[in-house]
């Protein structure tokens, strides 16, 4: 059974469902722009309820680096506001996740190929984790994925710098049940788990998150979903991180915000979004 009819098979008895998009399918392209930039054309973003369409985005070859060559570590906040005084944008987790399955679709060509692999552990200096613009409450029954986030969500930090202030705050809320950290496959085949599905989709922006799979295959290694410890038990934000390490490669949304830093990977928005409700 496919997973869109797992879905509709699963929520036909209840009144709250889980949203399917209406677009086709998604159909992404790849090409270079410049020495700095490669341009990735038709992302589609989907969080639940709203589905928003990159026409073009420009994402960085590289990702930010010292003088001597080594990759320069950020703890979140200071990663966001180093993208905006350099004119970039760091991208939301559920950016980020079609970046990767979009460069993982279009790897035979070489020049993706040597960006894809900088998303693989271990890569010179380990950066292989990547910081993204995203948080996610943790609350006993209801929580939210938050990309964009703006000082206010950052209380903890205490900074006072505005950012984000320039982009869509996107705030969707999940069901928490009894979420444990588990690999990817064993969630999308129990259909029990909807609602551990429908907050993957809502962190990854990714309706058919399975396609994360074909990106571990290709890394050699299973996806895991990490989620914080005794969740349903903790009112929490947490930091969200988009990794790959020895044994997996990692979506996160339980990191605590002194936990880590690293690596940051800049986007430019070369033409405005569309958003629209589905």
């Amino acid at each position: 059974m496919k997973f869109t009819e797992l879905v509709d098979k699963e929520y036909e008895h209840i009144s709250e469902r889980i949203v399917l998009p209406c677009s086709s399918p998604v159909r992404t392209n790849v090409s270079e722009f410049d020495e700095n930039w490669l341009v990735i054309e038709g992302l589609h973003i989907f969080d639940g309820s709203v589905e928003e369409v990159c026409s073009s985005v420009l994402v960085a070859r590289d990702v930010v680096r010292k003088k001597n060559g080594e990759s320069e570590d950020f703890k979140r906040y200071d990663s966001i506001k180093y993208c905006e005084d350099n004119k970039m944008v760091l991208p939301s987790m559920d950016l980020l996740c079609n970046i990767v399955v979009a460069l993982c679709d279009a790897r035979k060509k070489l020049f993706v190929d040597v960006v894809l692999h900088h998303f693989k552990y271990p890569y010179e200096s380990g950066y292989s984790l990547h910081n993204v613009n995203t948080l996610v409450y943790w609350n006993n029954e209801v929580g939210s994925v938050i990309h964009y986030p703006v000082d206010a969500d950052f209380l903890s930090e205490g900074k006072r710098s505005k950012v984000n202030t320039s982009l869509n705050r996107r705030e969707t809320l999940f069901t928490v049940e009894n979420f444990d950290n588990t690999l990817l496959t064993d969630v999308l085949q129990d259909a029990s788990n909807l609602f551990f599905i429908d907050y993957v989709r809502k962190l990854t922006g990714l309706f058919d998150p399975s396609r994360l799979i074909s990106v571990g295959e290709y890394f050699q290694k299973p996806v895991q979903v990490w989620v914080p410890n005794n969740v349903g038990q903790v009112q929490t934000m947490r930091l969200a991180w988009f990794s790959h390490n020895t044994s997996y490669l990692d979506i996160i949304g339980s990191y605590s915000f002194d936990a880590i830093t690293n690596a940051v990977r800049g986007v430019q928005f070369n033409n405005p979004s569309q958003t629209r409700n589905v």
